[in-house]
Parts: structure tokens; sequence; C-alpha cells
């Protein structure tokens, strides 16, 4: 009960003009208005409706996809996940730059019960080409954050536990209110940023707040020294699979689990069919991925690695529950 209340409370100060713990600093970016997706789903389903308390903070996970990319993809498959809002880079304008593509209020985002709580769900596209044009889609992060803040009448702490204002879908997983995804901040540390930055940042609204601008930021890429593609995916922890489709080339069901084989994900050497042991390592169950005839996707885009063995260039993951070893190779280049 004291949670409803203060829900309506916050949505009621902000509507009378009364913002709770507001820093001096004000927005610089201006959110453009772009309607790749002129209805909100979750709205018109009727799962979602007012008072909204949350600002939900993300990042795309895939880092060749543009902005454009990804709300043209978004607006073919909202029934499988969307989001409000997108941040990034402008490779058309070379600018950093705010849009919203998706009317506020609910969203198919953080994959929990949370998803209706939301005002605002922004995603950062990861596709960055250099450290200046991060620095300036940060502070457009960090401006749209701030802003849907204020619509809530939130204050700008970061994931403090009440369940409402800003919160990355991180937070939101462990608490359980989300998937088991962690965006942004392993994208965010990658450039040098830290959760405490981050924290630090939408208190302050100034990106890089209290330090000398991240001039030497945590390296991108990997150290060129790396000599073998498992080690290369060791550094990271992850694959991030850009949505890259693989060629299917042989199925089967095994103890009833209907199962796809890759040869390019297997290594599959030899032979003209995949063994037993291979079906076993490196099949693929289906609910795991979105097919298109003899093409698939993984439907998780990023994935933490569980396992590694340089011998045979192989590193482990995750797929709907079940242990799948893939070419590390493929993985790198995806």
């Amino acid at each position: 009960m004291n949670k409803t209340i203060n829900k309506v409370v916050l949505g009621t100060a902000f509507l009378f003009g009364v913002v709770l713990s507001i820093p001096a600093v004000e927005a610089n970016t201006t959110i453009q208005q772009k309607p790749y997706l002129n209805f909100n789903p979750a709205q018109q389903a009727g799962l979602t409706r007012a008072p909204w308390t949350q600002v939900h903070l993300h990042s795309t996970a895939n880092t060749r996809a543009t902005m454009q990319d990804e709300a043209t993809y978004m607006s073919r498959s909202y029934n499988n996940a969307n989001y409000t809002n997108i941040v990034g880079w402008n490779y058309e304008t070379g600018k950093a730059e705010s849009w919203q593509i998706m009317p506020k209020g609910g969203a198919y985002d953080v994959g929990g019960d949370w998803n209706w709580d939301g005002w605002m769900s922004i995603e950062f596209s990861e596709n960055i080409p250099n450290q200046k044009a991060f620095k300036q889609a940060y502070q457009a992060y960090i401006d749209t954050a701030r802003q849907g803040a204020r619509e809530v009448g939130a204050n700008y702490a970061l994931d403090d536990g009440t369940g409402i204002g800003l919160i990355t879908h991180g937070s939101a997983s462990a608490t359980g209110h989300g998937s088991d995804h962690n965006d942004p901040l392993p994208f965010l540390a990658r450039w040098g940023v830290s959760k405490a930055q981050l924290a630090r940042d939408l208190r302050t609204g100034v990106a890089f707040s209290g330090t000398a601008q991240a001039n030497k930021p945590a390296p991108v890429k990997p150290k060129p020294n790396v000599k073998n593609d498992v080690d290369y995916m060791r550094q990271y922890g992850e694959v991030v699979w850009n949505k890259k489709w693989f060629k299917i080339n042989e199925t089967t069901t095994i103890s009833g689990t209907k199962q796809v084989f890759s040869y390019d994900l297997a290594s599959h050497h030899g032979g003209k069919y995949a063994t037993k042991d291979e079906w076993l390592n490196n099949g693929i169950p289906v609910d795991g991925i979105n097919r298109q005839g003899n093409k698939l996707q993984f439907k998780q885009n990023r994935m933490k690695i569980v396992g590694y063995d340089k011998k045979t260039n192989a590193i482990a993951v995750n797929v709907s529950g079940y242990t799948i070893w893939v070419n590390a190779t493929s993985a790198r280049k995806a």
C-alpha cells in the first residue's frame, strides 16, 4: 500500500511542478520524436497503466547495428521486445542523438514484472566509432535518463532499492524483476565508465564528472598480443552475437529435445555428418534460436561464457538451459 501511495504522491508532485532533489544542471540534449512505432504494445494489450514510476537503462548488445537499424528492427519485432527511447551515434548526421521511438508508459524491456512500471526505457546503441563520439552519446544518455526521472517525479539516484526512479536492467534482473541481462554496465565499462561513475554522472548531469574527462579510457578492443581466439574471448567473458545468422546443416531430436547443428559454430571437420559426441557438445536446442529456413539466430544476443578450451578452440555458453560448446573464432567474428 505504501508503495502505491508513494507512486501517486510522486506523480502528483511532478504534475504540480514540484521536483524532488533535482540538482542545478539540466539537460542539454533534445529528445527527437521519431515514431518508428506509433503505439505502445503494452498499453494496447492492457498490461500497463499510470502511474509509471521507473526509468530503465539499457544498452543494445549489438556493436554493428546503427540507431536506425535498431529502431527499425524494434518496430518490426516489437512483440518480442520493445523500448521507448534510444541514444547513440547517428552516422548520417555525425552527431550523438536521443530519440523517442515509441509512446512512453510501459514496455517489454526488462523481461519481468517491472516491464509495466517503466515510464521510459532507454537503450544505448553500442555501435560507437570512437571515444569522442562515446563521450557525446554518453552525455545524451545521462540527459535523457535525467529527463525521464524528472517526468516521473523521482530523484537522480541509481538503483537505490526503492523500485522508483533510475534503474539499470542489471539491477532489475538481480532483484528478480527482470531477465538475466546485466546491461548497460559491461558496455559502459568498456568505455571507462564504472557503475559508481554512472551514478555520479546521473546525480550531477555531467558526463565523467569528477574525472579528467576520461582521456585514457579502458580499451574497446582486446590487447593485440592475444595469440588465440579463446583467450581473446576470455578478456570479455561474454559473447555478443550481433544478431548474426548462421547456417543450419543438420537437425535431430535427442531425448525429446529438438536440436540443430551448425558446422560453422561447431568447427565440424571430417566426416559427412556430425557424430554423436558432436551432437552432445555442439547441438543447439531450437527453443534458444530464431529460425529462417536453414539459418539460425540466437534469441539471446549477449551470453556469458561459462567454459574455455584452447585445445579445441571452443568456448561454452548456456542456451535454453543447456551448455553448448561453440567455435571461439566464430564467436569472435560475430
